[in-house]
């Protein structure tokens, strides 16, 4: 992995998939840009809800049987 410097202030996040850190200088950008992803991410998920767009699932309906979800 690479080598990241973390300073007080900086945002640390993370989820099973990774870890992302913000530097404080970078937070109003990083906000407008993930208030960008949310609203296309929202609008994709709206378009598969009415039928716009087929899901993963719709289209290969053997994946069903595959996934587990967890808690």
């Amino acid at each position: 992995m690479g080598e990241v410097v973390i300073a007080a202030g900086d945002l640390v996040m993370s989820d099973r998939d990774g870890v992302v850190v913000a530097p404080q200088a970078e937070l109003a950008a990083v906000t407008r840009r993930l208030e960008q992803v949310a609203a296309k991410e929202a609008e994709l998920h709206s378009r598969i809800a009415a039928g716009e767009i087929p899901s993963l699932l719709q289209r290969q309906p053997g994946l069903k049987d595959q996934i587990t979800y967890l808690d």
